[in-house]
C-alpha cells in the first residue's frame, strides 16, 4: 500500500485528469462515500452538495458543453495535512454562450489518501451571475421540449 502522501498525489493527479476530461464518472471515482462540495463564495448561498448531486450537475454540463478546456495554473499539495489547492481556468462553448470560469479548488483527502472527502470551490461569481440565468433558461427550454415530445 502506498504511503498516504504518495496516494494523495496520485489521487490529486486523477482528480485533475478527470476534471480535464470533464468526466463526471472519473471525478466520482476519486470521491469518498461521504464526499461534500461547497461552492464559494458563501455570498452565492449555494447549499452543500453530495457526490451524487455534484456528479448529476457535471453530467448536465458535460452534455451541453463542447470544446471543454482546463488550464491549471497552480497546484499546492500539503500532504502532512491531507489537503491540496488547485487554481485553474476552464473554457467551453455552450448553447447559452461562451463559458469561462476561474476556480480555486480546495481538496481534503481521507486517511489513506486515496479518496477526496471534501471539496470547496471558489468560482468567478461575476461571470456566474451573468451566465447561470442563461444556462437555467436553456435547460428549462430543453426540459419543456422533452416534456412536449413525451406527450
Amino acid at each position: 500500500m502506498p504511503e498516504p502522501a504518495d496516494a494523495q498525489a496520485a489521487t490529486l493527479d486523477r482528480f485533475i485528469s478527470a476534471w480535464r476530461a470533464c468526466s463526471p464518472g472519473g471525478l466520482s471515482s476519486v470521491m469518498g462515500a461521504d464526499f461534500t462540495m461547497q461552492t464559494l463564495p458563501f455570498s452565492l448561498k449555494e447549499p452543500l452538495h453530495s457526490q451524487a448531486e455534484m456528479a448529476g450537475f457535471l453530467s448536465v454540463l458535460r452534455g451541453i458543453m463542447s470544446t471543454f478546456e482546463l488550464t491549471v495554473h497552480n497546484v499546492v499539495h500539503d500532504a502532512a495535512n491531507g489537503k491540496a489547492a488547485i487554481y485553474a481556468i476552464t473554457k467551453a462553448d455552450s448553447p447559452s454562450g461562451p463559458y469561462q470560469n476561474e476556480h480555486a479548488v480546495f481538496l481534503w483527502f481521507d486517511e489513506s489518501g486515496e479518496k477526496v472527502t471534501r471539496m470547496e470551490e471558489m468560482v468567478d461569481s461575476a461571470f456566474l451571475k451573468d451566465y447561470m440565468p442563461k444556462l437555467q433558461a436553456f435547460l428549462a427550454q430543453q426540459a419543456a421540449k422533452s416534456s412536449a415530445a413525451a406527450e
